[in-house]
């Protein structure tokens, strides 16, 4: 079993998807610390869905106003980009790294929370009889997203990445996708042609 410890950034209607970058703006002062802890030692943040509700598949934490998070988080180290000099207000971006089931809480005297996790190994390769469907899922993304892209390089630079179906995959639950209980799903998902499946659904309905 590959255990690691992870610093928990949850967060209501967010779910990651751990192959693409994710800026985030950090504020609150405990997460300005968490971020330079896990900055200085390389320690991975999972970014959670939280919920206000104990449902299948959640985990309760502490600290929170939301108190349970999903067990199935995307991982990533952040990096700095920008910090304000005069406040706590850091902007920074996940370095994707893995996904993970949440074990358990670790002890901890930080009003943050330590968790240990399980990282999930995916199968991402697309068989012969999804690759149509892979492709039309393109063919969507790529006509939504020339309305959706205001910046023409930043489009293209999405575009080119969309040969890896990992991506596409991500690329559509990170832009299109606005509804998180099924980012979550298919986030949950280990099998690259389950998340194929059930996008396709999805487009058509």
């Amino acid at each position: 079993m590959n255990l690691t410890k992870v610093f928990l950034f949850p967060l209501p209607r967010m779910v990651y998807h751990p192959v693409l970058r994710k800026p985030l703006n950090i504020f609150e002062p405990r997460y300005v610390d968490m971020i330079h802890r896990a900055i200085e030692e390389q320690i991975p943040v999972a970014l959670c869905h939280a919920l206000g509700e104990e449902e299948e598949g959640t985990i309760r934490v502490e600290h929170e106003t939301l108190p349970f998070v999903k067990r199935i988080a995307g991982c990533g180290v952040p990096s700095l980009l920008q910090q304000n000099p005069s406040g706590p207000e850091m902007l920074i971006v996940l370095e994707p790294m893995f996904k993970i089931s949440i074990v358990h809480l670790a002890q901890s005297a930080t009003n943050y929370n330590i968790a240990v996790g399980q990282e999930i190994i995916e199968f991402e390769t697309v068989l012969p009889e999804n690759l149509i469907t892979l492709r039309q899922l393109e063919l969507e993304f790529r006509n939504w997203g020339k309305t959706y892209f205001t910046d023409h390089n930043q489009f293209e630079e999405v575009i080119g990445s969309l040969a890896d179906p990992v991506l596409l995959v991500a690329a559509i639950c990170e832009f299109v996708v606005d509804n998180p209980g099924l980012k979550q799903a298919i986030l949950e998902l280990d099998d690259i042609n389950d998340k194929v499946k059930i996008l396709s659904e999805w487009v058509v309905a």
